[in-house]
């Protein structure tokens, strides 16, 4: 059964993806080509992504998310996945090494719900839970070492593959 909840990333991303004028220059076609866009200061997307976490959740990921839970997510951030999870009534264990303290961590804002503090050792004790891996640090050994210590079957992987 699909569920919805308020998803204010979402709502932000989707005002400023329809607010971005079109640029036909060869410089603006080219980054268009690329797949980039120029939007006033390249700060917003530090800004959200300090406020919220890397990935954008959307209903769709959110429901496949649900339908496998009980989750335990490993590197949480902010817990903004979490929080929109547990809106859903989803059973979720967020954990991360730094839990919302904004000096570290990328410099990550405010927790939207509780991140326990802790490492990729913890998930061991959590087999029994699908594994949610949200956008892990490219340059770090994270992703494997959270499938070092988990003893489940279930991995849920929101990212990109090598090289991004």
């Amino acid at each position: 059964m699909a569920r919805s909840v308020a998803n204010p990333y979402y709502n932000e991303y989707r005002k400023l993806r329809d607010n971005v004028a079109v640029d036909n220059s060869p410089l603006g076609m080219l980054f268009g080509a690329l797949g980039l866009c120029i939007i006033p200061g390249s700060e917003t997307r530090t800004l959200l992504t300090r406020r919220y976490g890397f990935a954008i959740p959307n209903a769709d990921a959110l429901n496949l998310i649900a339908s496998w839970g009980p989750v335990i997510e490993m590197g949480a951030g902010t817990g903004y996945w979490a929080s929109l999870l547990r809106k859903m009534k989803v059973d979720v264990i967020a954990y991360d090494n730094f839990s919302g303290h904004s000096e570290l961590a990328y410099g990550f804002g405010p927790l939207w719900t509780p991140v326990v503090k802790g490492n990729t050792a913890r998930l061991k004790d959590h087999g029994d839970r699908t594994l949610l891996i949200c956008w892990p640090d490219y340059g770090s050994m994270f992703a494997s070492n959270c499938l070092r210590y988990y003893r489940g079957n279930r991995l849920l992987y929101i990212g990109e593959g090598i090289g991004g």
